[in-house]
């Protein structure tokens, strides 16, 4: 399935910011990746359908909050506690997740849909380098690019980097 996500993202932009489900399914099946990696891949993109990432600092709508109180968001000193589920990802993957949370470059609201379909995925522990991937491919699928860290932070390789 990983395969077919890579390709997703590598194509969205020719393929248009979400394009229909047949229309891809189709460009997928027609690409040569196999009709079961397919139909995973597409079932977790369908997950990201009505998703949207609303800034932290967008007020509450009216009435959603009882009369008095006010919303918080997460303050620079809470932590994040991780369901027994979502340790399944393996503490590669969470850390991983919280260097990016702590640095800046993932949001709250973004590390909850990431963490979503990092979940729908259903491989556990899941490598760091398919979390990159889980992110990216949400990223692009939600309309949002990337700033230049956290897209050189995704992109890392790993290797040796010649540094100026």
């Amino acid at each position: 399935m990983f395969d077919v996500l890579a390709f997703v993202y590598h194509h969205f932009n020719t393929l248009g910011p979400r394009p229909e489900p047949a229309r891809l399914q189709r460009t997928l099946c027609s690409a040569g990746f196999d009709f079961q990696s397919v139909t995973q891949a597409m079932e977790w993109l369908c997950g990201l359908d009505g998703t949207t990432l609303y800034p932290a600092t967008a007020p509450p709508l009216a009435g959603t909050l009882p009369k008095g109180t006010r919303e918080h968001g997460p303050s620079a000193l809470s932590t994040r506690a991780y369901a027994d589920a979502e340790q399944a990802l393996g503490v590669a993957c969470l850390d991983y997740l919280i260097f990016l949370e702590r640095a800046g470059m993932v949001p709250p609201a973004l590390r909850e849909v990431v963490l979503d379909r990092a979940l729908a995925v259903g491989q556990f522990p899941l490598s760091v380098d398919n979390l990159k991937l889980v992110i990216l491919v949400v990223l692009k699928a939600l309309g949002h690019t990337p700033d230049t860290w956290l897209l050189d932070e995704l992109c890392d390789d790993g290797l040796c980097r010649t540094w100026h």
